[in-house]
């Protein structure tokens, strides 16, 4: 009995152990309706009930995943473990459409391609033209050379633009059964019937503007008196007038260069806008055009406190041909302070060391260069219509509007002069701060020396002074634009008692122009023909090249031009022996695989959508690299080719 008691007792004591461990190891479980108010309102099966959202604790911003591709002048400190949500795109992003090119590389090698073009012109008639008898008659060993040196100076986009139309030229006299070169009476008159009948006058400028650069230039022969002839003339001078106003830029509102300044100086833009932000500031106060940027020599600071001057010199600008002088550089200076009460020019430095420009060391190349592929900068400046696209966008952001199409980038150079004018300066001092022609007393390249621009610059100094004090509001009527109290002294320009210039006029020291003499709304800057050239249309891209230009690029077939010897002495594309050529259409870039191969080129592209090429208009850079260093024998047709040319080349 005492055993049996045991027993029962030991399996007692058991159960409760186990009963024990159950309570303190075992936790009750908790599912997530439990854990969650909103899920809780949802599973409990009670009668709903409204739940406060605001009260439910969810995570707001997911950081994003790192990447190794950083855009110029990216910190290398680790990313924030808040960022916001909505991502705001740089302006560069969006506005700068063209293809990006490889680091490093320069746009401007496909010059090459423009001299192919020439070439192939000259060799539809090489008789016509002292060059092409220096090349085919005399057996020149390098005609790209000749050409090469014989259009050297002059601007790969004139080239391309002659070119064209020389091209032009050809295709309708091969149409009409007639000779294009040399150039006669009869052809010429023929060629331009049809555009005056049409009022085609862009066109009609253009070939008369082609007709003297195959003359003067290429040597090409045309008929003596062709220019003075009754018909010729009245034709070009019915092209000349105009019968409505040039579609010119508006200038930039006093609000609207505050807008940049701010923009500048504040920190609310993507560092590359940020800095180019300051290069269009720098370009409206130094009055340049955009082509005057591509390719500066030398950048300085000329700095006293928040005073001074930014200065640039370049020696590509629009009359860098005429003096291999003095005259030959153009010097740009910049006043470095604006309109806004901080100076503007201390912030573009401090931009320009974010995405890695140290002025302060001075600065070479491109201003304002485009990106590479690797968001790097690239040794190709941009152009004036991805200029104009860019301050649009910008101020499109800033001013949370629609983009304004009635402004350009020539806009920036002639807002300056529009302040100056409507304020009553000289016309010496509008024509130094212009860089243009001081007239019958003086040279264009006396208008670009340090020395001449002095007091010119202190007037436009002054003149930003009277606007940043609220004396001068250019923007206002004629009745309104100077503030009450303003006298009018005989000279605009006072000195402080140390000698230095006044900053800040006030109402007593400065003078405008009698309402009489004031500009107009918008008259900002006399434009010589140049000018106007290079000032593309507001609303869009000039039409005038499609116009006038000829056929498209898809339509010229150039090695069509020439025959026989003519068209041997141009070289063909040359990837290495034994090899046939391929383009992809829409980048140009040409590729090569070995003869009777039937697999992927030698980069190991597939064909498709590639097309046979043959031509000769090409440029280096096209060239595909991996092609270029690879092994051609890649499969057995290639190899098989290869042995059958051996054996045929040994019998």
């Amino acid at each position: 009995m005492a055993a049996e008691a045991s027993a029962s007792d030991l399996c007692d004591r058991f159960e409760q152990h186990l009963q024990h461990l159950t309570y303190d190891v075992v936790a009750p479980i908790r599912y997530p309706w439990d854990k969650n108010k909103a899920l809780s309102a949802i599973f409990s099966g009670k009668p709903g009930r409204c739940v406060d959202l605001h009260s439910v604790k969810v995570p707001r911003v997911v950081p994003p995943p790192a990447t190794q591709n950083r855009r110029p002048g990216d910190s290398v400190e680790p990313l924030p473990m808040t960022l916001p949500c909505a991502k705001v795109v740089p302006v560069f992003e969006v506005v700068l459409k063209k293809p990006r090119l490889l680091a490093g590389e320069k746009a401007g090698v496909d010059r090459e391609n423009v001299l192919r073009r020439w070439l192939c012109i000259l060799s539809h008639s090489p008789g016509a033209s002292r060059l092409g008898v220096l090349i085919w008659a005399k057996g020149e060993s390098d005609p790209l050379g000749v050409v090469a040196q014989a259009l050297a100076g002059k601007a790969t986009s004139t080239l391309l633009k002659r070119a064209r139309f020389s091209a032009r030229f050809i295709c309708w006299a091969d149409k009409h059964h007639v000779k294009a070169f040399p150039v006669s009476l009869e052809f010429l008159v023929s060629f331009l019937k049809p555009l005056a009948a049409g009022a085609r006058n862009s066109a009609i400028r253009e070939a008369m503007e082609t007709v003297n650069f195959l003359e003067h230039v290429l040597g090409i022969e045309v008929e003596q008196g062709i220019g003075d002839n009754p018909w010729v003339k009245g034709a070009l001078r019915g092209a000349n007038i105009r019968t409505c106003d040039p579609k010119r830029s508006r200038v930039l509102q006093i609000d609207e260069v505050l807008l940049l300044e701010g923009a500048l100086i504040g920190d609310a833009l993507d560092k590359v806008d940020r800095y180019a932000t300051g290069v269009f500031l720098f370009q409206l106060y130094s009055r340049a055009r955009v082509s005057d940027l591509r390719n500066i020599s030398k950048l300085e600071l000329d700095l006293d406190g928040d005073t001074g001057f930014i200065e640039v010199r370049t020696y590509e600008h629009k009359n860098c041909r005429l003096s291999s002088g003095p005259g030959a550089v153009l010097i740009l200076v910049a006043p470095y302070h604006g309109l806004h009460q901080k100076p503007w020019g201390a912030a573009w430095v401090e931009a320009a060391k974010a995405v890695g420009f140290d002025f302060e060391k001075g600065h070479r190349g491109p201003l304002l260069p485009r990106l590479a592929c690797d968001y790097s900068w690239s040794g190709d400046a941009i152009d004036a219509n991805e200029t104009t696209t860019w301050i649009r966008a910008l101020l499109s952001r800033l001013q949370a509007a629609e983009e304004d199409l009635t402004f350009s980038s020539h806009g920036l150079k002639a807002t300056p002069l529009s302040w100056t004018s409507k304020a009553g300066y000289g016309e010496r001092t509008q024509l130094v701060l212009g860089h243009h022609s001081l007239g019958p007393n003086g040279k264009t390249q006396e208008a670009y020396a340090r020395e001449v621009q002095a007091q010119p610059l202190r007037d436009l100094a002054e003149c930003l002074g009277a606007i940043r004090q609220g004396v001068f509001h250019p923007d206002r009527t004629k009745s309104g634009m100077i503030e009450h109290g303003a006298t009018v002294r005989e000279s605009r320009f006072s000195l402080a008692p140390m000698g230095r210039a006044n900053p800040s006029p006030s109402h007593a020291s400065f003078e405008c122009a009698p309402e009489a003499e004031l500009a107009e709304e918008g008259a900002a800057e006399p434009l010589d023909d140049q000018d106007l050239g290079e000032q593309e249309d507001v609303h869009g891209t000039s039409s005038s090249e499609s116009e006038s230009s000829g056929e498209s690029e898809e339509e010229t077939h150039y090695e069509n031009f020439g025959a026989g010897e003519a068209q041997n002495a141009i070289p063909s594309v040359n990837m290495g022996p034994d090899l046939d050529i391929f383009q992809n259409p829409k980048t140009k870039s040409l590729h090569s695989r070995a003869k009777g191969s039937t697999g992927k080129l030698i980069c190991g592209r597939s064909l498709d959508n590639m097309k046979p090429f043959t031509g000769k208009v090409f440029s280096s850079r096209w060239l595909c690299k991996q092609c270029t260093a690879g092994r051609p024998l890649r499969d057995a047709g290639a190899m098989a080719s290869f042995i059958a040319k051996k054996q045929g080349a040994s019998k």
